[in-house]
């Protein structure tokens, strides 16, 4: 499945994704990114916003993350915080994508840097490929179109056209479109938590674990260890 991602990646050029997959070894035997820990949370729960919340239909992680609440805004410590997220949960997930909300309530005239993003682009495309099913770019601000512009030229068209713009008063049927009753319902109590000042200050999103994956019927999602294969099968 690893190779296939890098397959698809290079447009199934069996040369150039040789030659990825060979650069992204390289590169995780020298940064061991399966080690990864965000520092700046350890020290400071408060800063980065970005985890992991449930599950859509298909039982991709979902992610959310918003700037109304984060702390820090480093760029090399933004990044380790998305290896770590990545890494932990790919660890334990059998899913290949991910699917990325990016609720930019908080967002301000600070936030116009292309360092983050740059470096965020260029992780994913060269040491994750085809990781992003889908990024909800959510209430993005006139102001962010100048750093659009900017990040647009990094962005490979494969990965484009999974970047969905979505205003707030739109969200609902979106996000009902790829998420169940329950993830709706943890969205938008996030949504809401974000925007009220005394409830985001009193909020410990890292403690809040993700909702578990959804169970559409006739459909067995994540076996229970002591079911046999046999057991498992008939779900």
């Amino acid at each position: 499945s690893t190779l296939l991602r890098f397959l698809r990646a290079r447009k199934m050029n069996t040369e150039n994704a040789y030659k990825m997959v060979r650069s992204s070894v390289k590169w995780r035997a020298d940064n061991r990114p399966e080690q990864v820990v965000c520092d700046a949370c350890a020290q400071n729960p408060r800063s980065h916003t970005l985890r992991e919340i449930g599950m859509d239909r298909e039982t991709r992680p979902v992610f959310y993350s918003s700037f109304a609440g984060q702390l820090n805004r480093e760029a090399d410590d933004n990044i380790d915080h998305i290896i770590m997220l990545l890494e932990r949960s790919f660890e334990i997930i059998p899913a290949q994508q991910l699917v990325w909300i990016i609720d930019f309530a908080g967002f301000s005239a600070g936030d116009l840097t292309p360092s983050t993003g740059k470096q965020a682009l260029k992780l994913f495309g060269d040491h994750y490929p085809e990781r992003l099913a889908a990024v909800v770019v959510l209430d993005s601000p006139l102001i962010f179109s100048g750093l659009w512009r900017v990040l647009k030229q990094w962005i490979d068209p494969q990965t484009h056209e999974k970047i969905h713009f979505v205003r707030m008063r739109d969200y609902k049927p979106v996000l009902e479109s790829m998420f169940d009753a329950d993830l709706m319902t943890r969205i938008e109590d996030e949504l809401a938590d974000t925007r009220d000042s005394a409830r985001l200050a009193a909020k410990k999103w890292w403690e809040e674990p993700p909702l578990p994956p959804p169970r559409p019927e006739g459909r067995f999602i994540v076996p229970d260890a002591d079911l046999d294969q046999n057991s498992i099968a008939t779900q």
